[in-house]
């Protein structure tokens, strides 16, 4: 009997796309010891299917209705022969809207993407409080773009993403900032109504009226820029709001967020929104 045929009896378990439903094929899925120093643990398995099987078309896949994400197929051989392609399978965490700044601020909801999000570290909000803030690694398929700057929403947290790399296992990993986490206030951070006021035109000898937008309020690290020498340095206190870039406003402005004046000290474009550095008035 041929090896690659004898492990075919025990591709019992039924793989389906996670976002079609369709059935794909059949897999064998093992247990990962993943044990770290630190003493956590990863929340994966190892997935393993026949040669020449094609992995799924995003690359997330459902069995016995849990979803995973899976990375590439490596392929293992017997005397030159291939007889099994195998892969890591990561366990579905979160359902994320993959948004740009414009859209995170005005609460667009698109089709949700499977993800695993997991802690990765602290880092310090030194602008107001002090805080050690959660800091989250977030693992997609490899099918995935998420641009640099992007925010990720899901049903409990927004995050923001700071950077991205392909891992060797074949996912899309993005660091990522949390901006607003569900049942906590992080330093006063996330989605807010802003109040631009008016502003006088003195061609027109008139002043344009008040609006209210959507904005989001962050910390000042979550998205710092390099300054000239000509820039407002921050201060204690400062924060960043991003706004639509379809909004008019400019430096000095003055804009309301939960009943309190702030002003705008810089302005700069961000992907389709605008990066205001914003002081208390």
């Amino acid at each position: 009997m041929r090896l690659h045929k004898a492990a075919l009896f025990f591709d019992r378990d039924s793989v389906y796309d996670a976002y079609t439903g369709l059935f794909l094929w059949k897999a064998q899925f093992s247990g990962f010891d993943g044990a770290k120093p630190d003493g956590s643990f990863e929340r994966r398995r190892t997935i393993s299917v026949a040669p020449g099987t094609v992995n799924a078309p995003r690359r997330a896949i459902k069995v016995q209705g849990i979803p995973w994400i899976l990375g590439d197929f490596v392929q293992d051989t017997f005397f030159d022969k291939p007889i099994r392609l195998s892969g890591a399978a990561k366990l579905v965490t979160d359902e994320f809207h993959i948004l740009s700044p414009a859209q995170a601020a005005n609460k667009t909801v698109l089709t949700p993407v499977y993800a695993q999000a997991k802690y990765l570290k602290s880092t310090v909000d030194g602008q107001t409080t002090s805080d050690l803030q959660p800091f989250y690694e977030v693992f997609f398929s490899i099918t995935e773009n998420i641009p640099q700057g992007y925010f990720l929403r899901s049903a409990n947290n927004l995050l923001r993403v700071r950077g991205s790399h392909k891992e060797l296992e074949g996912f899309t990993v993005l660091e990522a900032d949390i901006v607003y986490m569900s049942g906590s206030v992080v330093s006063g951070n996330g989605e807010v109504a802003v109040t631009v006021a008016g502003v006088f035109d003195p061609v027109t000898e008139s002043y344009t009226s008040s609006q209210t937008v959507n904005g989001i309020l962050l910390d000042i690290y979550m998205m710092y820029q390099f300054k000239t020498e000509a820039d407002r340095l921050d201060k204690q206190g400062d924060k960043t709001l991003v706004l639509p870039n379809t909004v008019t406003i400019a430096v000095g402005d003055t804009v309301m967020i939960n009943s309190q004046a702030w002003q705008v000290k810089t302005k700069s474009p961000y992907h389709d929104a605008w990066n205001l550095h914003i002081r208390r008035a």
